[in-house]
């Protein structure tokens, strides 16, 4: 009876140990944009972004359309990824390098665009992020009116 008894709370204990992480984390991430180039310059920047471990994809850096931001690899403190829109001649080419620290949220993703005409503009992302918390949308207007 107590050896049933012990089993039944170690199952319990591993269970809950293992608990399975969300399929989703949204982050809310503050930090600098710093844009590399002739016109060089630092600018304050807001982001939301969802990282899905079940697809593998992070989603949120803004750019005027979307392109798969693929997770390379991910372990209990890191989240790397990297995205790129398809290369077609005479297109603007999109990618995007970066990593999240799931342990103090230091986020950090190089962005570089390449025009048809072969210009290139290039970015760094340094972001403090958190998890974001849902507010509803009175909530949201009482903050911003404040």
């Amino acid at each position: 009876m107590v050896q049933k008894v012990l089993f039944g709370v170690l199952v319990v204990a591993t269970t809950m140990s293992q608990a399975a992480e969300p399929a989703k984390l949204a982050l809310a991430c503050q930090g600098q944009t710093h844009y590399l180039g002739e016109d060089s310059q630092s600018l304050p920047v807001s982001l939301a972004i969802i990282v899905n471990l079940a697809d593998r994809t992070v989603e949120g850096f803004r750019y005027p359309e979307d392109f798969p931001i693929k997770i390379t690899d991910i372990n209990e403190t890191t989240i790397v990824f990297h995205g790129s829109s398809h290369h077609v001649p005479g297109a603007t080419y999109r990618q995007i390098n970066g990593g999240i620290d799931r342990v103090t949220g230091d986020a950090e993703a190089t962005s570089d665009v390449t025009s048809w005409r072969e210009s290139k503009a290039s970015a760094i992302h340094s972001l403090k992020c958190k998890p974001a918390q849902r507010t509803s949308l009175s909530q949201r207007m009482r903050e911003l009116l404040r």
